[in-house]
């Protein structure tokens, strides 16, 4: 993990406490701590009169082009809003995604704090959300979660590898004595450090699945 946070970019990202760490296995459990989000359609389209993007053709660039519009100015203040890691990517049990996020920065982490921060444009396609934390309760995460057990992996998050990934994490929970996954039907999150043109070797992702103490008998 060590390595892998020499691969992260010097800007905020939510806090947490690892509660379990299996390092030779590539995976950790951790709490984290309340944060807030700006969300929006994955799969929607670049828009022509939009935030210049540098790669409008890859996947998930409307996307990135509106939650970055936000971000940059684009909202009804015109308040512009410092970059923070990492993307956040939900998706179905099918693992087509569904929501994509980017964190706000830190002075709107508290529930309250949300409310002042700038308005969305109308239109625009984007909302705000306060993520409780935990088992990232709130926009994320499972009914009953109070952690996430996180596997982190460098390279590119294609479609194939993250879906082995996934399956790899949940048996590895599976296995372990001390947590469950608190939802079998839950597909974990994608976590993403790195902008696009990162090389593979320099880039940092994590798959976040909710987890649970296990009762004691």
């Amino acid at each position: 993990m060590s390595e892998m946070l020499s691969r992260t970019p010097e800007i905020e990202t939510p806090a947490y406490a690892v509660l379990a760490s299996h390092e030779s296995e590539g995976w950790e459990v951790r709490r984290y701590e309340r944060f807030a989000v700006v969300s929006t359609n994955p799969n929607r389209a670049v828009e022509s009169d939009g935030a210049a993007i540098s790669a409008p053709t890859m996947g998930g660039a409307g996307a990135f082009q509106a939650l970055a519009g936000y971000l940059f100015g684009g909202n009804q203040e015109g308040e512009r809003l410092a970059m923070t890691t990492p993307v956040i990517s939900a998706s179905n049990a099918a693992g087509e995604r569904e929501k994509m996020s980017f964190v706000m920065p830190s002075n709107f982490w508290e529930e309250a704090a949300l409310a002042e921060a700038p308005t969305p444009k109308e239109g625009a396609g984007v909302s705000l959300e306060s993520i409780d934390g935990g088992g990232l309760g709130g926009g994320f995460g499972a009914s009953g979660a109070d952690a996430v057990a996180v596997a982190w992996f460098g390279g590119f998050a294609g479609e194939e590898d993250v879906a082995a990934r996934r399956a790899e994490l949940a048996a590895r929970v599976a296995t372990d004595a001390g947590w469950e996954v608190a939802d079998p039907g839950e597909p974990p999150l994608l976590l993403q450090y790195n902008d696009p043109f990162t090389p593979p070797w320099k880039r940092r992702n994590e798959l976040a699945l909710p987890v649970r103490k296990v009762a004691l008998a």
